[in-house]
């Protein structure tokens, strides 16, 4: 009888073991996986970064004066208008 209850709790503790070692496998896999993830998130993030800044650089030379003054010439052929000075006088 003590011989069966000894075997049961060392059965329950070579269980409880291999369910422990299984949950720590399990956990460097998953932890490695979510490294990997980040490493190429990370990786997408510094591309994004970089192709935004681009964008902005791009943005900023497509909306300057003189570029919209040339295309407004040629392709629409309008003209700058000539500048009028005004001169207001205020008599009481």
């Amino acid at each position: 009888m003590k011989k069966s209850r000894t075997k049961k709790i060392w059965v329950w503790g070579v269980v409880v073991f291999a369910f422990f070692c299984f949950l720590k496998v399990w956990q460097s896999v998953h932890i490695d996986q979510m490294y990997r993830q980040n490493a190429r998130l990370e990786q997408e993030l510094t591309k994004l970064e970089n192709e935004n800044a681009l964008l902005t650089a791009r943005i900023e030379w497509l909306k300057r004066e003189e570029r919209i003054v040339a295309i407004a010439r040629k392709r629409l052929g309008l003209v700058k208008a000539p500048k009028i000075s005004l001169e207001v006088n205020h008599k009481k």
